[in-house]
């Protein structure tokens, strides 16, 4: 059974990872409203988003090693902690997601799936003669929130992977 120190420090991570979720999710739309933007200046603007998302993940992760851990934490606990991070910020991503192509700009997907067919069209590329159809069907706001999710999480792996080597630090004897 577990004693009540650990379910309150269970408890006190879950809120940290959802508070720092919070913060890299709103970052995490606006990359993703920058990116629907054809400006330059928009688009310079989103890079430097998300290099601030990354410092700020490393800066919330350090913080959790040095106060909620005591200066000590493991790769592996890096790695869960950033997961996690994402995978909160990635909710907030696909909310902003959803609504934006929904209710803001409905044309987006369809642009998009114009482009993509143009492209199709002018390669040599032999596609199934239900290609449309289908990506007519992927294209839906609710896929893209849905794809955008696993595409954060899988972000949050590659960052917290590497992140983790860097911040591990053992306790010495």
């Amino acid at each position: 059974m577990e004693n009540s120190e650990q379910t309150n420090q269970r408890q006190n991570v879950i809120k940290s990872m959802m508070t720092s979720g919070l913060i890299v999710g709103i970052l995490l739309a606006l990359t993703f409203i920058c990116s629907t933007q054809s400006s330059t200046y928009i688009k310079i603007i989103m890079y430097a988003i998300e290099v601030a998302t990354l410092v700020l993940v490393w800066f919330y992760a350090k913080k959790y090693r040095d106060t909620e851990l005591g200066g000590y934490i493991s790769w592996g606990q890096a790695f869960g902690y950033i997961v996690g991070i994402y995978f909160f910020g990635a909710l907030i991503g696909a909310i902003t997601r959803l609504v934006y192509l929904q209710w803001i700009d409905t044309a987006y997907l369809e642009n998009m799936f114009e482009q993509v067919m143009t492209i199709v069209e002018d390669s040599s590329t032999n596609l199934p003669d239900d290609f449309a159809d289908l990506l007519q069907k992927l294209l839906t706001p609710i896929n893209i929130a849905l794809y955008s999710i696993m595409g954060e999480c899988m972000g949050g792996v590659f960052v917290g992977a590497i992140m983790g080597i860097f911040l591990r630090k053992k306790e010495t004897i």
